[in-house]
């Protein structure tokens, strides 16, 4: 045999030799090594992030099999607990070529008991985004830094987990008795399923989304559609995320049916008495810590709108801020703030630490309260821990239209409220039917304006010390001929009803309030023929009134018998009686100086005035 061939094969067989004994030797410490701490160091190094497991075993085989135990990762050092997740039992079977690729593929993956806090900073970036500078960044993802690291997960099921979300001024919890992801492979769609509870709610959770290739494509949205399904309501969601592992860049369709709403948002966290459903949908975004609902359309109890609703993250310990614009043809506000026969005080607290502060615009072609209707009404308010400001407040009423603002804070136990209104061109005789007073006796258009303020723990008791001032006046209106005679007791009125109406050339009322007593004075209208002079008070507290209604002398016909009216009873009996003997006139004079230029303007304007 040549030398050189038998050479070449000694060399060959020495060669495979080698081979064969350095596989054996690597197969054998693969098998003997600890990797515990290996895996450690790896994982601490690649996130920036302290993981340590208690105890690790490997099967070396294709799939790898891995089962851990004790697995805890430490939180973003500015974290409220030390512990970012923990984990009591691990088992996984992972594809061995997957390791070459720097993503890991688990055919088949398991978790028992795995605990997620996830939290954010002041500056609002959440503890699940490690550090950029880390070492080994694009390295294995044992857990995902993004979208782009996470794992293909074949088949993965989680049993008895919890996840506790800080993002908010409350904590949201999630508790996860049953979840199971199944997808065929990296390029097909992924299914989910979640049997658990949302802040304690017994919750569902249905899904669909992309596959794990266009998750970890970056430059594409990822597409999602899911049901959220519990007692209290049920959200539905169709649409795109750019970064899905945060929620962030959504964008799609979203559905809410909130039965009832007070339910529904202690779900999330939020305290409200509203027992009445809510259904809201339209175009969904969120983007950082903004949730936003454009083009929506829904209804509260059984009253539809369209509007747009938003929702600002607070930091943590922050109110949440809503924002709201909302348009009804019809709104019935019965079901929403219950009935007005309720003996039980309004409270005039307001909540110092509100779980949300709100900023809203409300429109409604039509309210309803019980028995009472407004047309064109609208609303516009802010509130602010203990305090709300309304900005404006307006309806249709008697063919003219009421304005009003004020605001409200907390002063003791109670509240201070300042507010003003403003009456602008109601028909008089509209306004009678309004307020279910005798119609046909005036007509001519009223203005009006009103200062009022208030401090109690309850509406009765602010009553009790509420101040202020209001001027009615008319100019160039009617009154019936049947209603003056009567004012001046005119024999005429015994004998046939007056017929016809008089000119009036001007109507004024100023009224003081004081400590919940209105006193009326004057409160004058005059014709070509007679002056009518009202003095009195209303006493808001116990609902009662008593005033004087006269003729000025020498302003009457002859035929007049200048005996005074005394009106008087309780609001819902007022008894209208001419008096033969002169009842007391409460003393009220007529205040010089009003207390806002507008009021004082209003009376000035009128000829009664002068």
């Amino acid at each position: 045999m040549n030398p050189i061939r038998i050479r070449a094969r000694t060399l060959a067989l020495v060669l495979l030799g080698g081979v064969i004994a350095v596989t054996a030797a690597a197969a054998i410490l693969l098998v003997t090594l600890d990797w515990r701490p290996r895996l450690e160091a790896y994982a601490s190094r690649a996130l920036d992030r302290q993981l340590a497991v208690a105890d690790l075993r490997i099967t070396w085989r294709n799939p790898l099999a891995l089962e851990l135990t004790g697995l805890r990762l430490a939180n973003a050092s500015w974290g409220s607990r030390p512990d970012m997740l923990s984990i009591e039992r691990l088992s996984a079977a992972i594809d061995l070529s997957a390791l070459l690729h720097g993503v890991l593929r688990f055919e088949i993956m398991r978790l028992e008991k795995p605990v997620l806090l996830l939290e954010r900073n002041a500056e609002g970036t959440g503890n699940w985004h490690f550090n950029k500078t880390a070492s080994m960044a694009s390295a294995l993802g044992i857990v995902p830094k993004n979208r782009a690291q996470f794992p293909t997960l074949i088949a993965f099921a989680l049993h008895d987990g919890q996840l506790t979300y800080r993002a908010t001024s409350s904590d949201l919890r999630i508790d996860f008795h049953d979840l199971a992801i199944r997808s065929a492979g990296d390029d097909d769609k992924v299914s989910l399923t979640l049997e658990g509870a949302y802040n304690g709610i017994p919750t569902r959770l249905t899904a669909t989304t992309d596959s794990y290739a266009v998750l970890r494509n970056e430059a594409v949205p990822f597409g999602s559609e899911f049901s959220i399904v519990n007692t209290a309501g049920a959200i539905g969601f169709r649409g795109t995320m750019t970064e899905p592992l945060d929620f962030e860049g959504v964008r799609g369709r979203i559905d809410i049916d909130a039965k009832p709403l007070g339910a529904f948002l202690r779900v999330i966290g939020t305290e409200l008495r509203a027992d009445f459903p809510v259904a809201i949908g339209g175009a969904f975004e969120r983007s950082a810590a903004r949730w936003h609902i454009a083009g929506a359309q829904g209804r509260v109890a059984a009253n539809r709108f369209v509007g747009t609703l938003s929702l600002t993250e607070g930091s943590r310990g922050a109110a949440d801020a809503l924002a709201t614009t909302l348009d009804f043809a019809e709104l019935d506000l019965a079901p929403l703030i219950g009935s007005g026969q309720s003996d039980k005080p309004i409270s005039l607290r307001l909540e110092s630490h509100p779980a949300a502060t709100v900023d809203a615009r409300i429109a409604a072609k039509r309210l309803t309260y019980e028995t009472r209707h407004l047309a064109d009404a609208g609303l516009a308010l802010q509130t602010r821990p203990g305090a709300i400001s309304v900005s404006d407040l307006s309806f249709a009423f008697a063919g003219g239209k009421v304005a009003a603002s004020g605001t409200a804070r907390n002063a003791g136990s109670g509240s201070r409220i300042v507010a003003n209104a403003a009456l602008t061109g109601a028909d008089a005789d509209a306004a009678a039917r309004s307020l279910a007073v005798e119609p046909g006796q005036l007509a001519g258009r009223l203005d009006g304006r009103l200062t009022l303020e208030m401090t109690g723990a309850t509406l009765n008791e602010a009553i009790k010390t509420s101040s202020g001032q209001a001027v009615l006046a008319m100019a160039d209106g009617r009154v019936s001929r049947d209603l003056i005679e009567r004012a001046s007791t005119d024999l005429r009125s015994l004998f046939r009803p007056g017929e016809g109406w008089m000119p009036v050339s001007c109507l004024l009322g100023i009224v003081v309030l004081r400590n919940g007593l209105a006193s009326i004075g004057p409160l004058r209208l005059r014709t070509p023929q007679t002056t009518l002079v009202g003095f009195g008070q209303v006493n808001l507290t116990t609902e009662q009134v008593d005033m004087v209604v006269k003729t000025e002398a020498g302003t009457t016909s002859l035929l007049a018998l200048h005996l005074p009216l005394h009106i008087a009873g309780k609001f819902d009996r007022i008894e209208v009686a001419p008096s033969l003997a002169a009842p007391e006139v409460p003393n009220a004079g007529d205040p010089g100086h009003l207390a806002t230029p507008e009021l004082q303007l209003l009376a000035e304007r009128s000829r009664c005035r002068h």
